[in-house]
């Protein structure tokens, strides 16, 4: 294998042309990735270029192999122990990468020797800094040293931690996690910047397009001008090579940061890092299709048989690997900038699987978020705005609530209603229109007459299965009146015939069981029809009407027996003070809200009874009950005409808000 190499080297031309000889070499490892031999031929070739940081990393690669190249380590020893000594600066395309190269001195040579490890660090950061920023070096130049020096000292922390598990001294062991903690801060540091860079360009998305879409294969100017723009986008190589090895030998972080004295520098290093990396990913995640397919790239040649990558590169697909070596044109610029993107994004994802209380992808806003304490403010800040709008929006909730219930009047029925007109109310509750309220006497009735086989009987059964789940489990458009529901009222200051007591001796004989008499019926009949005027001539009356009268008369008459009405009655006329007093406190609270009530409608009404009786709508009016008295029919037209005016009045401070 040496001999293409002697060839070259002993040519007699003045310019030596190694394209052959590396060519030769490239396809040595190729064909066995595990032997260290080719690397080592590589690396003598770059010690006659005088290319030393080249020369150390293909040495690295060469020793670090299943099958190491003994050579390798020897020449390494020799270039440490005699040639970096009497190189000149003017040798290096930079003066600090010589001071670099005596730093990976002192890692090869004497890891186990302590030493100011910060000062060490300091040092080194400002190098390797000068050497990225160099303007004088070219971009492809730059980026390859990017993957050469993370490389290298890849390859030493691996190198040190074979050391570290051979030797049993305290003292030696934290001197070697020392200098694995700067090589690892000094990997970090500068990948953070990288990523900075390109995170810079991605931003703007015509460099990213005409990198992704450019063709490869136009000679056109214009097109080498836009390729020379876009070697940024080549720092995704050396970013997602690191990325493969923080992933499969994350044990080393985490050895590390045991050992380290330098976690505060290491770890503000390592959250930079991520945050960038977060940042890229997020920043693809609108653009491109990011694939985590285990595929071969180009540089991964040099690299297949690399111990500190070996884990990963096991599962590689074969058929991309014939791809690169077939120079297969379907892995162009487009595929492999996504295959680095996937391979960027498997650390990221690890990071979420291991650390799920630290890393997290929100899958509403596609993009991965970092709980940091910036983003717990946030998050808190977050929460707290919604804590405060879920609070604005229940305010606001109570108020369209108060302002519904002004075109949700109580409603209070009889038991002819519920028996005969179920249906109608089962609507009334389903549609919300009204606030209904059962009377707890109603009940009672309707209970009685469940028991029976006749066609009422069996209503009044499904009535009260009806109102048994409401009974239990209260709606609020449905309600049976509670035994704590009754209004309190004074019937002897209402009692009709208190101015006749003193002149009237057939108050008495009432009170002693006697009959009233002929004109004291008259009277008491007179108050209780719909009739003013008092002549005695009245139109000619069916017989329903005849015993419709006589019954109202017999009620009259025991009203005046008794000063106050039947017990049935009194039960009513309780619960309809009771609710009409509700009603009327949340119209007063609705108008505290809002001025406009005063302008509101004279058809609502706080509180509407239902019934045919007459009887009761004269209680209404003796007990200066202030309710709506309705029959049937004119509430079924009084709520066709809410429907249609559909008068929903909201209150002015709740239009502010």
């Amino acid at each position: 294998m040496s001999i293409v190499r002697y060839k070259t080297m002993y040519n007699s031309s003045e310019e030596k042309k190694w394209e052959d000889s590396l060519s030769t070499y490239r396809k040595a490892y190729t064909i066995f990735p595990d032997n260290g031999k080719p690397h080592a031929q590589i690396a003598m070739i770059e010690t006659y270029r005088c290319n030393y940081l080249s020369m150390i990393y293909w040495y690295l690669l060469s020793f670090i192999k299943f099958y190491p190249n003994p050579i390798a380590k020897d020449n390494l020893e020799t270039f440490y122990k005699h040639i970096l000594e009497k190189s000149p600066p003017s040798m290096f395309i930079n003066p600090n990468i010589r001071e670099f190269l005596f730093f990976l001195k002192i890692i090869h040579k004497e890891p186990n020797i302590s030493r100011d490890f910060k000062h060490l660090y300091l040092h080194q950061s400002d190098y390797l800094s000068d050497i990225f920023n160099d303007k004088n070096i070219s971009k492809i130049v730059r980026i390859k040293m990017y993957k050469e020096i993370y490389m290298i000292l890849i390859a030493y922390i691996y190198l040190m931690n074979d050391t570290f598990k051979v030797t049993e001294s305290a003292s030696v062991r934290q001197n070697i996690r020392n200098h694995q903690a700067i090589c690892i801060m000094l990997i970090l540091e500068n990948l953070a910047a990288n990523v900075a860079s390109l995170n810079k360009i991605i931003k703007n998305y015509d460099n990213l397009t005409n990198f992704l879409f450019n063709n490869d294969n136009s000679d056109d100017n214009n097109t080498n001008e836009s390729n020379n723009d876009n070697i940024i986008f080549q720092l995704l190589i050396p970013i997602s090579l690191c990325c493969l090895w923080i992933v499969n030998n994350n044990e080393i972080l985490i050895i590390y940061r045991n050992y380290s004295k330098f976690y505060e520098e290491n770890e503000k290093c390592y959250k930079s890092f991520k945050k960038e990396i977060v940042c890229l990913l997020n920043s693809l995640n609108s653009i491109t299709e990011i694939d985590n397919t285990v595929e071969y790239l180009p540089e991964d040649c040099e690299l297949l048989g690399f111990l500190p990558l070996r884990n990963y590169y096991s599962s590689m697909d074969l058929k991309s690997v014939n791809q690169v070596l077939n120079n297969d044109k379907s892995l162009d610029n487009r595929n492999q900038f996504y295959i680095r993107i996937g391979r960027i994004q498997t650390f990221i994802k690890y990071l979420v699987q291991k650390y799920p209380d630290k890393y997290k992808y929100d899958e509403n806003e596609e993009k991965y978020l970092i709980c940091d304490e910036e983003y717990k403010k946030k998050e808190k800040s977050k929460h707290l705005k919604l804590m405060a709008q879920e609070r604005l929006k229940k305010q606001v909730e109570e108020l369209k609530e108060y302002v519904v219930k002004q075109t949700q009047p109580y409603v209070i029925i009889d038991e002819t209603i519920i028996i005969n007109d179920l249906p109608l109310l089962r609507k009334w509750v389903s549609s919300e229109s009204c606030r209904i309220i059962i009377p707890s006497n109603v009940i009672s009735i309707i209970d009685v007459q469940k028991s029976g086989n006749s066609k009422i009987n069996s209503r009044a059964r499904e009535a009260i299965r009806f109102l048994e789940q409401y009974y239990i489990k209260p709606n609020k458009f449905l309600k049976v009146q509670k035994n704590n529901e009754k209004g309190i009222i004074k019937y002897e200051d209402y009692y009709l015939f208190k101015d006749q007591e003193n002149g009237n001796n057939n108050m008495e004989e009432s009170n002693n069981g006697a009959h009233l008499n002929p004109e004291n019926t008259d009277e008491v009949k007179n108050i209780f029809t719909q009739d003013n005027d008092n002549s005695t001539t009245h139109p000619p009356w069916n017989r329903n009407r005849e015993i419709e009268l006589n019954n109202e008369i017999t009620e009259s008459m025991s009203y005046c027996r008794n000063q106050k009405p039947s017990r049935k009655f009194r039960s009513l006329l309780e619960c309809i003070q009771y609710f009409n007093e509700q009603a009327k406190n949340e119209i007063a609270q609705i108008a505290s809200i809002d001025n406009n009530m005063d302008n509101k409608n004279e058809n609502t009404y706080p509180l509407i009874v239902i019934s045919n009786n007459n009887i009761l709508s004269k209680y209404l009016e003796i007990y200066h009950l202030d309710c709506k008295s309705m029959t049937l029919q004119e509430f079924i037209k009084y709520l066709a005409i809410k429907r249609q005016e559909k008068k929903i009045i909201y209150p002015s401070n709740l239009l502010n808000v």
